[in-house]
């Protein structure tokens, strides 16, 4: 035990060396893992850091792209507005016309329509005279024995004259409304005309047609038109009327008075 050899001296040492470097290697290995540890956390703070920021930038442009989506519609009731208010700062010159009204007043359609009532009535004679005609015929066969000769052919010539004057009745009822659509074309024509005039001499751009017949309160049919008119309510002063009835008025004045060899006077446009 006081004595030690040299070998076992030598082995304790190697011991006491290997020991010493184990520790010193663990010592390493820990302060090597902390390091790593440490850069971990580091990396990870960056990453929040980062992903913070990501997310802060994200945040930033939905505001704006909100911000620029909300602005137009902002703005837009302001130029609805402008838009709907545009109308009413600007007039618009309308005319109203009573059509009905000039053509009950205009004494031109009412001296066409009264010729016309006079081919109506020759036609009514006529065609009275054609009826009392096949009358006479009728009774005239009636005092003949049927079957005989005589009986079948004034009953064939009664069969023809009634296809005939049939016929004959709805070519003359064409020419009677062919008649009267011509009149009523040809005064529109004139009306219209005239109302082209006035809406030209008074700035207006357009001329709509009015009624200004009242309606009886004892006329169902009347109060209905009267509910369906499409216009409600109008300034008088847009109703040209009368000035549209003067003009044709003078106009067929005119062209009477140079028919029946009287000068014509001056037409006031």
């Amino acid at each position: 035990m006081l004595g030690t050899t040299p070998d076992v001296e030598i082995d304790y040492s190697r011991r006491m060396n290997r020991q010493n470097e184990s520790k010193s290697a663990v010592a390493l290995l820990a302060q090597r893992a902390s390091q790593v540890k440490e850069d971990r956390l580091q990396q990870q703070g960056v990453l929040k850091v980062t992903k913070i920021s990501i997310s802060a930038a994200l945040a930033a442009l939905v505001l704006c792209f909100a911000l620029v989506s909300v602005a137009p519609a902002q703005t837009q009731p302001t130029n609805n507005a402008y838009r709907t208010a545009a109308p009413s700062q600007v007039a618009t010159p309308v005319a109203l016309l009573d059509v009905s009204r000039v053509f009950k007043s205009h004494s031109k359609f009412k001296a066409a329509l009264d010729m016309m009532k006079g081919d109506v009535q020759r036609v009514e004679t006529w065609f009275k005279g054609e009826q009392d005609a096949l009358r006479r015929s009728v009774d005239q066969l009636q005092g003949l024995r049927p079957g005989s000769p005589d009986y079948k052919q004034l009953e064939e010539q009664i069969a023809k004259r009634q296809s005939a004057l049939k016929i004959d009745l709805q070519m003359k009822k064409k020419e009677l409304m062919q008649q009267e659509a011509a009149i009523y074309f040809k005064v529109y024509k004139e009306i219209e005309q005239e109302a082209q005039a006035v809406a030209a001499s008074r700035g207006f751009i357009m001329v709509l047609r009015y009624s200004g017949e009242q309606a009886s309160i004892d006329r169902p049919d009347q109060v209905l038109s009267e509910i369906n008119k499409p216009v409600v309510w109008f300034n008088r002063g847009l109703d040209i009327t009368d000035e549209v009835l003067h003009r044709l008025e003078s106009r067929y004045t005119a062209s009477t008075q140079g028919r029946h060899g009287i000068p014509q006077a001056p037409r006031h446009q």
